[in-house]
């Protein structure tokens, strides 16, 4: 499988959820490596056309494709990965198709852009049908761009459930992980944003009531190096395990192992978390969560329900928080449950599918 991202991820998962529903799929996607890529869409359920070479070229055959693929097909709708796909799309948006265009956090914020490209995000915006926000904190983000509001939905994603890893994987996961005992994890991307490096500042006060703790950051980012060596400076580096970029069954197998998720987030030069999807993948294993108050992750963590929502800034609330969790084995207990409750309630891609039909405006599904 190749290296994806949490929009790629999506994308995918959408598309597989689509073509499930018994619908003719087609994605338009950049190339990486061929033969990696062919692997990966030899198991897919949908069809994908990719496409390779300089961007600006790529763009172009894209859009080119984009645009005899809907002048000889019945094409009921368009779903773009965010407003710079939809530039691709300026001589279909005129065919009365539908587009809608999902909208993440972070490439919304307007303090980072200069006036010109802030303009471009409001006309490939205002041509779309729908913006498909994914949680209330982006939608207030869509909002400060001066789109139709009437134009937005909040559309929370679909997450892939559980898997059961095979025992193989769960031997080889122990063994990458080590011993040590309790077990706090953070799966995603090494960035400033996630919190990482605050959790590898509290990690020695922690050590003096538990000796045996250990982090897992399991992900790869340009943070990595900067982690590693923080870890060495506060001397925890035997607590901090780097476990870099792993499969979805081992991805899993940690989510089974861990006593507990921390990702408290907060927003660092303009970057934040729209939503968090790592928080659903912890809850579908009953692993209950820590989350920052920034951005939208207080729609993918219900504080005090499903697990605890803190200032992901204040290196003092954080340690509290966790704290808090560990010295509260049955209340832990209870805030993965309800979590878990919620995410096969809420989360899986055949329930979730329902409200990106839902924003095609000839279909409404419950």
């Amino acid at each position: 499988m190749p290296k994806i991202g949490g929009i790629e991820f999506l994308m995918t998962g959408l598309a597989g959820a689509l073509s499930n529903k018994n619908l003719e799929v087609i994605v338009f996607a950049d190339g990486k490596n061929r033969r990696i890529d062919q692997e990966f869409d030899k198991k897919s359920n949908f069809k994908t056309l990719r496409f390779y070479g300089w961007k600006p070229l790529r763009r172009k055959s894209k859009a080119l494709a984009i645009k005899n693929y809907v002048k000889n097909n019945n094409v009921e709708g368009i779903y773009t990965d965010s407003w710079k796909s939809v530039e691709l799309l300026e001589e279909v948006v005129h065919k009365k198709i539908p587009v809608i265009s999902l909208a993440h956090g972070t490439e919304l914020q307007k303090e980072q852009f200069n006036i010109s490209k802030i303009n471009r995000i409001k006309k490939s915006l205002s041509n779309v049908d729908c913006v498909a926000a994914n949680s209330f904190y982006t939608a207030d983000r869509v909002k400060d761009l001066d789109i139709n509001p009437e134009k937005i939905k909040v559309v929370y994603p679909g997450v892939e459930a559980a898997v059961h890893p095979e025992k193989t994987t769960e031997e080889i996961v122990k063994k990458k992980i080590g011993p040590g005992n309790p077990c706090l994890l953070t799966l995603a991307r090494l960035e400033p944003r996630k919190g990482q490096d605050y959790i590898i500042r509290i990690l020695p006060s922690l050590l003096k009531d538990y000796p045996n703790i250990i982090y897992i950051l399991a992900g790869d980012g340009p943070y990595r190096k900067y982690l590693y060596e923080l870890a060495k400076k506060y001397n925890v580096k035997y607590n901090v395990r780097f476990l870099g970029w792993i499969t979805d069954p081992e991805k899993q197998s940690l989510l089974n192992q861990s006593d507990l998720f921390v990702m408290p987030s907060r927003i660092v030069d303009a970057s934040v978390e729209g939503f968090g999807i790592s928080y659903i993948d912890a809850a579908f294993h009953g692993l209950p969560t820590i989350a920052g108050v920034s951005g939208g992750a207080t729609d993918a963590v219900i504080d005090d329900e499903t697990g605890y929502c803190v200032d992901g800034s204040s290196l003092t609330e954080i340690e509290k928080c966790i704290r808090r969790c560990l010295e509260n084995p049955e209340k832990l207990k209870k805030l993965g449950a309800n979590a878990k409750e919620r995410a096969y309630r809420d989360f899986p891609w055949h329930i979730a599918v329902n409200r990106y039909l839902n924003c095609l405006p000839q279909r409404k599904l419950s």
